[in-house]
């Protein structure tokens, strides 16, 4: 069994694509539109088990500013396991490989936005915390 961390490649659109709609739901256009968009493939990497896709996640450069600081950061968008791959580390993995990647190219933190509470307590598990709030005026 080999594992690997890689970038994204031209040939890896259709296993992308694939996890993704599952993932998701999201229709081949969006996804194309993201794929054709440079600043976006770059910055996807992959995790494959003997070279098929288990997960997937993407790095959006962006700046927090909070009063009057900011710190370069990653925003990491569009993880994803393949259900049958859950629970065996991978995006673990996957993450702490993209979190080392980015401070490596000067981020001081990498972020997220957990999609549902079962995804916010597994990325506390590995050490993410809530730093803002979004105020709904409810």
């Amino acid at each position: 069994m080999s594992i690997t961390i890689e970038q994204v490649m031209a040939g890896d659109r259709a296993g992308v694509k694939k996890l993704w709609i599952l993932a998701f739901g999201d229709s081949d256009a969006c996804i194309d539109q993201f794929l054709e968009e440079p600043s976006m493939a770059e910055g996807m990497f992959l995790l494959k088990e003997d070279g098929q896709i288990q997960a997937m996640g993407t790095m959006v450069p962006m700046t927090l500013r909070r009063e009057s600081h900011s710190w370069d950061s990653q925003y990491l968008y569009a993880l994803a396991t393949e259900q049958g791959a859950r629970g065996r580390g991978f995006c673990s993995s996957l993450m702490a490989h993209m979190e080392a990647y980015a401070l490596a190219r000067g981020a001081v933190c990498t972020c997220l936005v957990p999609a549902n509470e079962p995804l916010t307590a597994f990325y506390e598990k590995l050490g993410y915390e809530n730093f803002f709030y979004q105020n709904t005026g409810a």
